[in-house]
């Protein structure tokens, strides 16, 4: 059984998670924007599907707070798998950024 303070816990991580993934995504489009048009081209489609992963973990924690406690274990757990997916797709996006240590010669 999940208790109230262990609800609270985990809800201020996975907030905390969360808006990681917001900034990882923001650098994602940060290097697209200053990369070559076909880098652009490269990680679009990566952008995207961080950006849908991003939204489908933002729709499932905002039903954990509304749910029982059953389906608040089965939501948490579809938090976490989204974010593992973000981070394959982050992983997939940062292969094609720009190369940052060119600029530091």
């Amino acid at each position: 059984m999940t208790t109230s303070t262990e609800q609270q816990t985990l809800s201020q991580q996975l907030d905390q998670e969360l808006e990681k993934w917001k900034t990882k995504i923001d650098e994602a489009k940060l290097q697209m924007h200053l990369g070559a048009k076909e880098v652009e081209q490269e990680l679009q489609p990566h952008v995207n599907e961080l950006e849908n992963e991003l939204e489908n973990a933002r729709k499932q924690w905002n039903q954990v707070g509304e749910s029982s406690e059953g389906a608040w274990k089965e939501l948490e757990e579809g938090v976490k798998l989204s974010i593992k997916a973000m981070q394959r797709a982050f992983d997939k996006a940062q292969d094609h950024f720009p190369d940052k240590d060119k600029d530091k010669s």
